[in-house]
């Protein structure tokens, strides 16, 4: 079958790009002809909302850490992906969509009404032709609750989808509220894949990390608290502190080494070198449980941590929830972790080879 994939995959960020590739890589792998829609809408990479001179400091900072970032992402996206041509509107997409059989939005915050990607009908696939079967797999809703617009919004754009996967039980219990009972919950597409599929492209990375020992951190929003624990936990097991992201202020927060914008291969080479993890990203979370590593989750500061909190939940978890920023002692079984995985595994395969063994292209439109 001949599928199109649209999801975040120009986000300047190491779950969004590994996600991508996973989903490509599994549906491939399963003799299918797949590409990512190489959707690269102009406001993509606007920096936050902030006024006057630290409005402009801010920007001209963001826009080296753009410049670095779309090299190292974009040499990563074209080296290991199948990319359409270049579309940077939803006028462009209906004007001349990509041609196949099968369309699918997801997976990462395709959905999440607080950023561009939940306003942009684009991820709703209103540009696919009608006669096209349309389908999402774990697209996330990162939201704890929808307005009640919303929620109209949701049940008219989806009501053509021949089939509706989500991430997150959250948004399940959401799209219910929006009168749309045949939603499914499955994996991220990360876990699609296994180990040895990861460390095949962690063996990429230059890196050398064989003689360190060191905690790694993944933090979103530069939150000092979580790099203060990670600092405590280095001082009780003699390590070093490690982090990378894609911002260059966090070259002042307490770490001994910062990774500024590497390799989506040298952050899954650090993560699995790690002696173990701080974090308050769901993939900083994912790669943790693929890895083993005993994983120290942070919530993010303000709202959206359905996403962890589910994950933490369903995986029997919630103990590697950091609670009062009191340092989490014990390491963590993966045993009960890895059976629960594998069945929930099967059930998101059996989702996707439905979708892909559809005879005749009927597509559930009214």
């Amino acid at each position: 079958m001949k599928i199109n994939i649209i999801t975040c995959h120009r986000a300047y960020n190491y779950g969004a790009v590994l996600q991508a590739y996973a989903l490509e890589h599994y549906l491939e792998s399963q003799e299918n002809e797949v590409k990512i829609i190489d959707y690269y809408p102009k406001d993509l990479h606007k920096s936050e909302k902030q006024k006057g001179l630290k409005k402009l400091g801010r920007n001209f900072i963001r826009f080296f850490d753009f410049r670095k970032s779309e090299k190292v992402f974009g040499n990563f996206l074209k080296n290991n992906l199948k990319l359409t041509q270049r579309y940077y509107s939803l006028e462009q997409l209906k004007e001349e969509p990509p041609k196949g059989d099968l369309y699918i939005v997801g997976s990462d915050q395709v959905w999440n009404c607080n950023t561009r990607n939940g306003n942009d009908d684009s991820y709703f696939l209103t540009f696919v032709p009608k006669n096209k079967i349309r389908a999402s797999y774990a697209a996330s809703i990162a939201m704890d609750e929808l307005t009640n617009e919303q929620k109209k919004r949701f049940a008219d754009r989806l009501k053509g989808f021949y089939a509706i996967s989500v991430r997150e039980k959250t948004a399940v219990k959401l799209l219910n509220e929006c009168e749309i009972n045949n939603a499914e919950k499955v994996l991220d597409p990360v876990f699609l894949l296994d180990k040895n599929n990861w460390d095949e492209l962690a063996n990429k990375s230059k890196l050398n990390l064989k003689h360190e020992k060191y905690i790694f951190v993944y933090g979103f929003k530069r939150q000092k608290n979580i790099y203060q624990y990670a600092r405590k936990l280095a001082k009780e097991k003699g390590c070093k502190v490690f982090s990378v992201n894609t911002n260059i202020e966090d070259y002042l927060l307490d770490v001994d080494k910062y990774f500024y914008n590497v390799s989506p291969e040298d952050f899954l080479n650090l993560l699995r070198n790690a002696e173990a993890v701080v974090t308050n990203s769901f993939h900083g979370l994912s790669f943790s449980i693929i890895y083993r590593k005993n994983v120290h989750q942070f919530m993010k500061s303000g709202k959206e941590n359905s996403r962890m909190l589910d994950l933490l939940n369903e995986l029997n978890m919630s103990e590697r929830l950091v609670k009062n920023e009191e340092i989490i002692v014990r390491n963590f079984n993966y045993n009960e972790t890895a059976k629960i995985i594998e069945k929930e595994r099967k059930g998101s395969i059996e989702f996707l080879d439905k979708l892909c063994n559809i005879n005749g292209g009927k597509n559930g439109q009214d």
